[in-house]
């Protein structure tokens, strides 16, 4: 009798254990399935899918209406997944996919809408969704923006798979304001997020803090010729990338392997296979889903890569390829580009190989947008441009004015918008990027004719002679002259400063300042009678050189007459130079620098350059 009470205690015990271990839920472990880098100039970069993997606990009987949780997520900055619904800031392209489904397994009826109520019915055994169901359990769930940081995703039925299955909760489609988030200067900063899961079947979740995406520049922008400059009086025109026009480059590169990405699949396809990393930039999209949750998951552009001229002078044209490949990333230009993400058809861009953008009050911007793109190597697009401008006169532009053209590179579209929203993905903000300058100076020769008089009987006869045509390979240049009288005329005022025609290069205007002048090509100089004191003549050409004859006519000869040499007031090669010494006494190293003395002109006449 003893020994029969015990083996009943020893059964009772038994079976409290059991219904203990029974009663337990199931346990579940998140991590990050993939945790990317991301561009840190970003505003809404996708970060890695999280997968939240279940076992034990026990499974629902056939048939029975499962219990619900709600599963809420938290980032360390805002959330930017697009909205689907315009004028709705809760429904967005966040998803919640159950047990990994495949692209088939995704329907219509498969999926469980934001504010909808979607029960689930228990299949038995451990599993959750059999497609072969006339109404399977829904295993696609649409996220709610509930805070700007915070997505949530309410009543989802959930099934404990038991000791010999497993149940698979993956969180896709979070889109994250990477620019909120200080970037380190040795380890990466990180966008993290924070899980929880309530409800009457929670589940108990490990490691529900997790780094999600990893921060890095995505761009870095220069020019491997920065600092160029061009002489205004040297033609640039011709066919694209003929030698006779002034070239440059922008230069996109990466900061890392994806840092740049296509978006293919707005042509076919979609990317709802959970085995493979696309690197585009659009995520999780499967046609039905985007279908009936405008959008979810797809991008509305490719990468886009822009560069802002500013300060072009007049008549200055910028030329740029349609399209440009290097390596294994190909951009093609946006024409249409409506700074904030618009798509351009192909019949907008026309033909050609290349693009003459407008520019307005002496700016534009260029902006390509990216076809193709290596996940495997570090892009550097080295893009050829174009400075052009017509010969002078030639009726296209004219001669170029002078200034420095100043080029910042970033990506595109541009914005300020840091919260969730209907459209555009990416896109991003303005960071300090290097600053591409090209300089266009002026071609210019100053020279002072010391003495001259038209009075007493007195005359003074004057050559300008454009000497940029020889034999030494110097590039022909044309301009006008500007001369500016100092003196009187017979104790009144100075004549009016006149600019002649344009002098060719090879060619003299020859005059008489009392009778004034006319060369060949009708380079003018009007008559100046009763001037006594002295010319400057500005040229808008370098290598200008003058005479000047002052004579007296007696009837039939010359009298009181004398020539001399226009003084050139520019530095030249030949200037004296000034310079300093350094000497360290201990070592005997020094260095030794000159420089040209400054002239009042602030012009080199005899060197290429200013």
């Amino acid at each position: 009798m003893v020994s029969f009470r015990k083996v009943f205690l020893l059964m009772a015990i038994l079976v409290a254990i059991a219904t203990i271990a029974s009663a337990q839920p199931a346990t579940c472990i998140a991590y990050t399935s993939n945790a990317p880098n991301v561009r840190w100039e970003g505003l809404a970069e996708e970060v890695g899918q999280v997968v939240i993997e279940c076992s034990g606990g026990v499974s629902a009987i056939n048939g029975t209406p499962l219990n619900t949780v709600n599963v809420q997520i938290f980032l360390n900055t805002n959330v930017t997944s697009r909205r689907t619904i315009a004028n709705d800031n809760q429904a967005t392209e966040a998803v919640l996919l159950i047990d990994e489904p495949t692209p088939a397994q995704v329907t219509t009826a498969s999926m469980c809408a934001v504010g909808a109520s979607c029960p689930g019915i228990a299949v038995g055994g451990g599993v959750y969704f059999d497609p072969a169901s006339a109404t399977p359990n829904k295993n696609v769930f649409q996220g709610r923006l509930i805070a700007n940081n915070s997505v949530v995703w309410t009543g989802v039925p959930f099934d404990a798979p038991g000791t010999s299955g497993k149940r698979y909760l993956r969180i896709a489609n979070i889109r994250a304001h990477a620019n909120n988030i200080a970037l380190s200067t040795l380890l990466p900063s990180a966008v993290e997020m924070y899980i929880t899961i309530s409800g009457t079947a929670a589940p108990n979740l490990q490691n529900n803090q997790l780094k999600v995406a990893y921060l890095q520049r995505g761009l870095r922008f220069g020019s491997s010729n920065n600092g160029a400059t061009y002489l205004q009086c040297e033609p640039s025109d011709g066919a694209y990338q003929s030698t006779t026009v002034k070239k440059f480059e922008l230069r996109f590169r990466e900061w890392f392997a994806t840092a740049f990405r296509d978006n293919t699949i707005n042509a076919t396809g979609n990317q709802a296979d959970l085995s493979v990393i696309y690197n585009t930039e659009s995520m999780y999209y499967h046609p039905t889903v985007a279908g009936a949750w405008t959008g979810a998951g797809l991008a509305t552009q490719a990468t886009r890569l822009m560069a802002t001229f500013t300060g072009i002078p007049a008549n200055v044209i910028i030329r740029v390829p349609r399209t440009w490949t290097n390596g294994g990333d190909t951009v093609k230009y946006i024409q249409c580009y409506d700074g904030v993400g618009q798509n351009c058809s192909d019949a907008l861009l026309g033909t050609g190989t290349s693009i003459e953008p407008t520019i307005v009050g002496g700016s534009v911007t260029v902006v390509y947008e990216v076809t193709t793109s290596s996940a495997t190597t570090f892009a550097d697009l080295r893009i050829p441009a174009e400075l052009r401008w017509g010969p002078i006169k030639d009726g296209i532009a004219g001669p170029p004015g002078t200034g420095t053209v100043t080029v910042n590179g970033s990506y595109a579209p541009l914005s300020t918008t840091t919260t969730s929203i209907l459209s555009p993905v990416p896109r991003f903000v303005t960071t300090d990027q290097s600053t591409v300058t090209f300089i266009i100076n002026p071609c210019r020769s100053n020279l002072l004719f010391l003495y001259v008089t038209t009075q007493q009987g007195f005359d003074t006869g004057m050559v300008i002679a454009n000497t940029s045509a020889d034999k030494f390979g110097t590039v022909p240049q044309n301009g006008t002259c500007t001369l500016d009288y100092f003196g009187d005329v017979d104790g009144g005022a100075a004549p009016a400063s006149v600019t002649t025609d344009s002098i060719p290069a090879g060619q003299s205007l020859v005059a008489s300042v009392t009778y004034g002048g006319t060369g060949k090509n009708g380079y003018a100089l009007p008559a100046a009678k009763g001037f006594q004191g002295y010319i400057i003549a500005k040229c808008n050409f370098q290598y200008a050189h003058g005479y000047a004859y002052v004579y007296k006519f007696a009837g039939t000869f010359f009298e009181g007459n004398s020539g001399y040499l226009a003084l050139v007031l520019d530095g030249d090669k030949d200037s004296v130079k000034t310079g300093t010494i350094s000497i360290d006494p201990a070592t005997g190293a020094g260095s030794v620098s000159f420089s040209a003395p400054v002239t009042r002109t602030g012009s080199i006449s005899e060197v290429r350059g200013q």
